[in-house]
């Protein structure tokens, strides 16, 4: 399991995979209200009104996202990520795929 605490500065040290687009990213957080905004892909908070494309998500989901749990595309049939199938396939292409390693012993 895990969480993004501060949802800009994750995503401007997260690698994405450079590509022409962008998409806007609507967070939810109902325990960090400082994340409850919208972001650009390089940690930028921007004003959510008339930003397009975006798509709307919980924190919960953009952290399965970005820690290689489960592709956005996964969650957007799911019902986790709302917008269009477009704009989902953007932030698809900018996700690299990673397999996700839980290191733990005793």
């Amino acid at each position: 399991m895990g969480r993004i605490v501060d949802v800009g500065g994750c995503l401007q040290q997260y690698d994405f995979i450079e590509t022409p687009d962008n998409v806007i990213l609507h967070i939810k957080d109902q325990y960090a209200a400082w994340n409850n905004r919208c972001f650009s892909l390089k940690g930028e908070a921007v004003d959510c009104e008339g930003q397009h494309p975006k798509l709307e998500l919980s924190i919960n989901a953009l952290s399965s996202i970005l820690i290689g749990h489960k592709r956005p595309i996964d969650l957007y049939q799911m019902g986790e990520i709302s917008g269009t199938p477009s704009d989902v396939g953007v932030f698809e292409k900018k996700i690299p795929h990673l397999k996700t390693l839980f290191y733990d012993f005793f």
